[in-house]
């Protein structure tokens, strides 16, 4: 069908010596984000001295609806304590306070994996953050904001928010940051992003 419009799909296996082109790093004091050299290593977040924030994201090059795409990525978290990691949809490189979707793990409120929708509104998926690789879900819909750990449909690894997200662009993004002074890290392997 030539009148129908492609939606928007991208994946990405981090994988290789060099992060893709398509991805920005954003780094304060030391921050770092390198390839590793491993079997499914894929790309590793690293804070390096205290309180420093690193990220990776699209440079606001934003193609997915927040009313109608789906995000997955792959990754873990290297501590359980002292961190702050938000991976997801965002508008703005992940500032504007009504324009975001990520998955959210902060020790300084809470020791499970939760939604965040907005950076104003935590669900808890009464999943405890471990350092393991989990498939995290993104599902933004035009009613609410779903998101599954490992599958996870209903119950523990499972949230969701019942407002949607306000703007209409969003995109891929991992921000880590250190909240003591410690070393930080998070790994991801796969992300992939989709219009509905």
């Amino acid at each position: 069908d030539l009148t129908t419009v492609r939606k928007q799909h991208f994946w990405e296996y981090f994988s290789g010596a060099t992060l893709n082109s398509r991805w920005y790093t954003g780094n304060s004091s030391g921050g770092t984000t390198t390839m590793q050299d491993s079997v499914d290593g894929g790309i590793i977040l690293n804070t390096g001295a205290s309180q420093v924030r690193t990220e990776i994201n699209f440079q606001n090059k934003r193609q997915y609806n927040s009313q109608g795409s789906v995000c997955i990525w792959v990754g873990k978290t290297g501590q359980t304590t002292n961190t702050e990691l938000l991976f997801g949809l965002a508008d703005n490189n992940g500032t504007a306070a009504n324009d975001v979707a990520f998955v959210d793990f902060n020790t300084g409120s809470s020791s499970n994996w939760r939604l965040n929708k907005s950076f104003s509104q935590w669900v808890d998926t009464s999943l405890a953050v471990d350092t393991n690789f989990h498939n995290f879900k993104l599902i933004l819909g035009t009613s609410n904001v779903q998101l599954s750990i490992d599958g996870i449909l209903s119950g523990t690894g499972y949230a969701v928010s019942t407002t949607q997200i306000n703007s209409d662009k969003l995109q891929p993004e991992i921000h880590l940051h250190d909240l003591s002074a410690t070393t930080n890290t998070a790994s991801f392997r796969y992300c992939e992003a989709y219009n509905t």
